[in-house]
């Protein structure tokens, strides 16, 4: 497989050092790695987002179609839209897929605050994320729930979403209830900041995400295509 992937154009892998994480959330199925990866990663556990201003994380069931990532770029450059954004949606609310224990450690503001309650999850397998204080903030407070296991799995939590889609704390989704959460609670802070300059969170009609336009998605339980030409797909032009 590694010779497969050698042969890719412009890629380059890292090897993820999971003795980095406290030994109770090193686990796979705790996902906290997946938000060390963004956060914290390498042999010095040097922050990716110090390397690069702006980095897109994507689950490998994730088809990109055409490059419809500028809308975006142009929009958290220009502050009308956060430092982190999820452009795929999940199908049901925050409060389905969160455990009731994890708010112990991060309260839902937008919940307490809003008239519409069960605010919808997007999913984190797809997230584009650009460093600035939005996206240092929303780490810091996701770094320090993903080494928490109580946090980012409370006991008694599962994370196996089944139909339908409706209820309270059916499942939980960890590394995505803590970003979805986070998200939320610092977009509000911006609305409730009063200022004049627009800012659309993840649920105003103005935000990109709104419409995806037909450029990503998400492929699940697919078998594997055997007459895939791997090599001329993934070589360079």
């Amino acid at each position: 497989m590694m010779n497969e992937l050698e042969k890719v154009c412009n890629f380059e892998w890292r090897k993820f050092n999971f003795s980095i994480l406290p030994e109770t959330v090193r686990k796979p199925t705790v996902f906290a790695w997946k938000i060390v990866i963004i956060a914290r990663n390498g042999p010095y556990n040097e922050e990716i987002l110090n390397e690069y201003p702006t980095m897109i994380y994507a689950d490998a069931g994730v088809r990109f179609y055409y490059d419809g990532f500028n809308n975006y770029f142009d929009r958290i450059e220009d502050g009308t839209i956060s430092g982190l954004q999820m452009p795929s949606d999940s199908g049901h609310s925050i409060d389905f897929a969160t455990h009731p224990d994890f708010y112990k450690y991060i309260p839902h503001y937008w919940e307490e605050m809003s008239e519409k309650s069960l605010k919808e999850m997007h999913e984190a397998n797809f997230m584009i994320i650009h460093r600035n204080e939005y996206t240092r903030k929303l780490l810091k407070w996701a770094i320090l729930c993903a080494y928490t296991l109580e946090c980012i799995d409370p006991p008694g939590s599962t994370i196996v979403c089944e139909h339908p889609y409706v209820g309270i704390a059916k499942c939980h989704r960890q590394d995505q209830s803590i970003i979805n959460i986070l998200t939320n609670n610092l977009e509000k802070e911006i609305l409730l900041e009063g200022n004049e300059r627009k800012f659309y969170s993840h649920y105003d009609d103005q935000n990109p995400r709104i419409y995806p336009n037909g450029f990503f998605n998400i492929m699940r339980r697919l078998p594997l295509r055997r007459d895939f030409n791997f090599e001329k797909a993934v070589k360079c032009n």
